[in-house]
């Protein structure tokens, strides 16, 4: 896995840690804040119910008591819907902010020409037709045609014991851009997507493709680290 690898784990743990602190803080200022505010109303009720106890029967306090707890419930509720909605923007924040440095990679030739053999070879094995089509962003057109010979040599290489593959292999370029031929059309940071000929298999290894599913599996652990528990 290309993104797996120490180098762009770093990159990505690397912007992690600069904005959490910045991140936490403002978690921390927000729940603190609501918290405040749940405090203040709270204690509301508490001095209304006081007040009230004074001039009602039994029965009407206990029906205030659970008037009291069904508003409280209610209060209860929407902090936390307001704590998850912030915990979420910030942990978008944090992608956005990694997809940035993702998409300044291609600035360093060599090691995004490296990037991009392994996430073909690795398109290319999975996908395990003998014909393929590469698409990438129009600005690394040039390197993915750097590319292409260097990968099919790798697969080659890598293929030789594994007979359920084609043991050779034709990469060609698609001239219509990555970011135009996904449904989506999102911005994808760079790297490739590969397709059978006939585009009935498909494999999307563009680096934000790889981001959504590094920060999908540790957005537990991030979560953790900035609230002490998980979303």
């Amino acid at each position: 896995m290309a993104l797996d690898d120490v180098e762009a784990q770093n990159q990505i743990r690397q912007m992690v840690n600069f904005i959490l602190n910045e991140a936490k803080d403002k978690s921390e200022e927000i729940e603190s804040k609501a918290m405040e505010e749940f405090n203040i109303k709270k204690l509301t009720i508490i001095h209304k119910l006081k007040e009230e106890a004074r001039q009602k029967n039994i029965k009407k306090l206990k029906q205030e008591e659970t008037k009291s707890l069904l508003e409280k419930t209610e209060i209860l509720h929407k902090l936390r819907l307001d704590s998850i909605k912030v915990k979420n923007n910030i942990l978008m924040e944090i992608q956005e902010a990694a997809g940035m440095k993702l998409d300044k990679l291609h600035e360093d030739k060599e090691k995004y020409k490296s990037l991009i053999i392994d996430l073909i070879v690795e398109a290319c094995i999975l996908l395990a037709t003998p014909e393929v089509w590469v698409f990438c962003k129009a600005r690394d057109k040039q390197v993915v045609l750097e590319s292409i010979d260097p990968a099919i040599k790798k697969y080659e290489k890598l293929i030789k014991s594994n007979p359920n593959n084609p043991q050779q292999i034709k990469i060609t370029l698609n001239p219509k851009d990555i970011e135009a031929a996904t449904s989506k059309g999102s911005i994808c940071y760079g790297g490739v997507m590969i397709t059978s000929v006939d585009g009935s298999l498909i494999c999307n290894n563009t680096l934000r493709t790889r981001l959504e599913s590094i920060v999908n599996r540790g957005t537990p652990i991030l979560s953790s680290k900035l609230y002490g528990e998980s979303l």
